[in-house]
This record gives structure tokens, C-alpha cells and sequence, in this order.
């Protein structure tokens, strides 16, 4: 090691802090592999707490209820992901601020920027349930639920969504902190959800401890209760002050230079996760019409697919907080090894993943599934195949796109997700799922392959983004990326 960082204490180590990251050169490979290490971890078990929210919802109901309550959990739960990510639109800016800031040195300046976010925040919560309220029949029409479908997603819907405000808090909150380097913050926080959704949704949807059983209803009381409990464990770590950052009301007073610098940097992430959005709600509107026995395989096999997918955005945003803060010390070559550190990581994990998906294809759908239920666990089996071919991709895709957010550099990265979502996951559905599909008034025969051909499109898509993402990386472009 070097001079530098023979000065580094082991506890600075393994929190992750700042101070230590910053203070890290090229020859410190040992010492930055064993911080991103420690900064990952608890937010890969977050991650695995949050997976366990969304997994006992579509547990429940595929255990204990019809096939057409799984259509609408697994769709109500995009339109609930789609309004949750509203908050895009503050919280990229407010990581990579934050990161910057505490990176350079400047903890003051990373506090006014977490205030100027939870205030963006405020007047996101005040557009989203007003979107609504004012087109939920138009929302719940484009996921193409059929029956009493239709009517149950919208029914969770309404239970759920006027919990947004404190989604938010959960959302602001936790962004910067990571941006500070507390990354364990987001564990304690699903920690505290996991516990109040899984005992409310089970008490409530089968009636256990003399609760009245109220079935798909309990689910959503469940869900709502945990985002709940989540702002509220946010709120205790703001006001507690944890990293530099701590509630002071005097700094709520709006910032325009640093509400313009979060806007800049978050509306093009924030288009470009409304763009994944709308693409995948068009996406799951597309499935749906395949009826409902397809809908449900999708969700299954979705479910399943989550538990390798989703514990990526650990390495992600250990990603997006590491690059932040070698660019705030000026350090653009410990930025981008740090990157490859953690995409080597990040691949180890995804080759265990890919291991469950491959071989246990046949097995793991069980897991949502009624043991009758074989037509639908076999027709998960080629979905979970597809999407362990393109792991390697899922990887490079999830790392590379973090660290550039963390170099505020979301411009680029939302044109990419445009093309792969548009113009390669849309028409491939379109072309392979149907048997037949119309545009601009012509109709053309399609493969007919149903919900496999739309998961033929999803991976696909993955890998293009993957392969242009690192194009984009390598470039260097994000490197000469400003933050004042």
C-alpha cells in the first residue's frame, strides 16, 4: 500500500467513508477492492430485504389466490415501481452531489444539497398523485387487464399509491446518503419495512391471530404500511444526522443555483427512467394481451428473475457513489478502476444467479406456484433460460450505467435506453409474440411465439444497451463532467 493509505484506519475501511476512498491510489487495488466490498454489501442485503417485499405480496396471492390475482399484483406492482421512480428526477442528482461534495471535501455544501432535494421532492409527490387521480381509468386501461383482473389492480392501487409522500422521503433520504457513503443506511430502513409488510400482509390476507381475513386487500394494507414505516426510519437517520447530513430547517430555504444544478443533472435520468417505464408498461401492456395465463407466467418467471437481477443495483450504486467521490477529489483514473472493480464483482454474483436460473428452471417457479399449477411452471422454463444468456450483459449494463450517474453524466445513457427500448424490446415483441400486427395500417405476420418472443425482445434489448453503454464508457466523456 501506499503512504496514503497506510494512514487509513480499518474502520474507515470497512464503513466505506469518504475520507478513506479519497485518500486511495492506483497501487491500493487490495485496499479500494475491499472498500467497495464493504460498501456493497449492505446494499445487496437491502436489496434482498426489498426483493422479500414484492416477493411475499406475489407469494400470498399465488399460494392462496387465482391466477387472476397474480395478473394484478404483478401488474399493479409496474404502475407502483413507474410512480416510485417519479422520484428520479431529484434523487440521481441528489447521489451524485452529494458524492461530489463529500469527495471534495465540502460536507456543508453536500447538507444544503439533500435539503434542496427532499424540497424538488415535496413538488414531485404534488405532480404524481395529481397524474393520479386525474388518469387513473386511463392507467389502469393500459395494462390491459381483462375482468376481474382489471378490477383487483385497481382496487391495490388506491391502497397503495396514497402512500407515495412518504416513498419520497424514503427515496430523497436514502439517495443522499449513499452520495455521503452511508451505505448501509437503505438496509436498516427495508429492515424496518420488510418486518411491518410481511407481518400486516400475512395477518391481514389469511386472517391469522384472529385478524379478519381480507384477503387481496391485506395485501395492499401490507405494502402500504411498510413504505410507511420506511419514511419513518429515514426521517430518524436525517434528523439524527448521519454523514455530514443532518435536518437543519434553515437550510430548506430554496436554493436556485443548487435546485437548477439537481434539475440538470436528474431531468435527463429522471426522462430516461419514464422512458423504461412507459417502455415497460407498453411492454407488460403487450404481454397482458396475450390473455392471462401469460400474464401470470410473465410474472412468475419475473419474480423468480428478480432475485439475480435486482441485487445488481447494489454494485450499481456502489458504482455511482464511488465514481462521485474520486471525481470530487479529483481522481477520474481511481473512478473508472473503481468501476471495474466492481463489475468483477458484480459478475461473480451473476454467474451464481445465471447457475439457479439455468438448472433450476424447472423447479424454482414452484416457489410461486400452486404444485398443480404445471402448465404455467413449464412455460416459465425458457424465460428463465433466456435471461441467464444474457447475464453477462444484465452486468455490464448495471455497473457502467451507475457510475456514469454518479458523474452526473445521464444524457447520453437516456438516448441509450430509448433505442434499446423502442426500437429493439417494442418491435421484437411486436414481431415475435403475435401472430399478426398492424402499423401504420398494414399488417404483417408475426412468429407467434407468444410470451418466450417477448422475453426474446427483453434480453435482447439488455445486451444492445450493455454494448453501447460501454462504447459510452470508454469514450471518457463523464470524466470532464462539472458539478459546481
Amino acid at each position: 500500500m501506499s503512504a496514503d493509505s497506510s494512514a487509513i484506519h480499518s474502520d474507515e475501511l470497512l464503513s466505506g467513508s469518504a475520507p478513506a476512498v479519497v485518500r486511495l491510489t492506483s497501487r491500493d487495488n487490495r485496499a479500494l477492492t475491499r472498500i467497495i466490498f464493504w460498501m456493497t454489501l449492505p446494499v445487496f442485503f437491502e436489496h434482498i430485504l426489498g426483493l422479500l417485499v414484492s416477493t411475499s405480496d406475489f407469494l400470498i396471492t399465488g399460494k392462496f389466490l387465482a391466477k387472476e390475482h397474480l395478473a394484478a399484483v404483478c401488474s399493479s406492482g409496474y404502475v407502483v415501481w413507474g410512480l416510485q421512480s417519479v422520484f428520479t428526477f431529484v434523487s440521481v442528482g441528489a447521489t451524485a452531489m452529494t458524492a461530489r461534495y463529500i469527495g471534495g471535501g465540502l460536507p456543508e455544501k453536500a447538507n444544503r444539497a439533500m435539503h434542496q432535494a427532499f424540497n424538488v421532492g415535496l413538488g414531485l409527490t404534488v405532480l404524481t398523485l395529481g397524474i393520479w387521480f386525474l388518469f387513473y381509468p386511463q392507467i389502469i386501461a393500459g395494462l390491459h387487464l381483462e375482468g376481474e383482473a382489471s378490477a383487483l389492480a385497481a382496487k391495490y392501487l388506491w391502497i397503495v399509491l396514497p402512500t407515495i409522500p412518504f416513498v419520497m422521503i424514503t427515496s430523497v433520504g436514502t439517495a443522499s446518503l449513499r452520495g455521503a457513503g452511508n451505505m448501509a443506511c437503505g438496509l436498516w430502513i427495508m429492515i424496518a419495512v420488510n418486518a411491518v409488510n410481511i407481518l400486516v400482509s400475512w395477518s391481514l390476507a389469511t386472517g391469522i391471530f384472529g385478524l379478519p381475513n381480507l384477503g387481496f386487500t391485506g395485501v395492499a394494507l401490507g405494502t402500504a404500511s411498510g413504505f410507511i414505516v420506511g419514511a419513518v426510519v429515514t426521517l430518524v437517520l436525517v434528523f439524527r444526522g448521519s454523514y455530514s447530513l443532518k435536518i437543519r430547517w434553515r437550510m430548506f430555504k430554496p436554493d436556485w443555483r443548487i435546485i437548477r444544478q439537481l434539475l440538470w443533472i436528474s431531468i435527463p435520468a429522471g426522462i430516461d427512467m419514464m422512458t423504461i417505464i412507459g417502455c415497460q408498461l407498453w411492454f407488460l401492456g403487450l404481454i397482458n394481451s396475450l390473455g392471462v395465463t401469460a400474464s401470470a407466467v410473465h410474472g412468475v418467471a419475473l419474480r423468480v428473475e428478480s432475485w439475480g437481477f435486482a441485487p445488481l443495483n447494489a454494485f450499481s450504486m456502489s458504482a455511482t457513489t464511488l465514481v462521485g467521490q474520486f471525481l470530487g477529489a479529483r481522481k477520474p483514473e481511481m473512478a473508472a478502476r473503481s468501476t471495474f472493480i466492481i463489475m468483477g464483482l458484480a459478475a461473480v454474483f451473476s454467474v451464481c444467479a445465471c447457475s439457479v436460473y439455468y438448472f433450476g428452471a424447472e423447479i424454482t417457479p414452484y416457489l410461486f406456484l400452486k404444485s398443480n399449477q404445471t402448465a404455467l411452471a413449464k412455460a416459465c422454463v425458457p424465460l428463465l433460460k433466456l435471461i441467464a444468456y444474457c447475464s453477462p450483459a444484465c452486468v455490464v449494463m448495471m455497473t457502467l450505467s451507475g457510475a456514469l450517474r454518479g458523474a452526473g453524466d445521464t444524457r447520453v445513457p437516456m438516448v441509450i435506453s430509448l433505442i434499446g427500448f423502442l426500437f429493439v424490446r417494442i418491435v421484437l415483441t411486436y414481431v415475435l409474440a403475435f401472430d399478426q400486427f398492424t402499423v401504420f395500417g398494414t399488417t404483417f405476420q408475426g412468429l407467434s411465439m407468444g410470451v418466450t418472443g417477448a422475453w426474446i425482445g427483453m434480453t435482447t434489448d439488455i445486451t444492445v444497451r450493455g454494448i453501447l453503454l460501454t462504447f459510452r464508457f470508454f469514450q471518457g466523456g463523464w470524466k470532464r463532467i462539472a458539478i459546481e
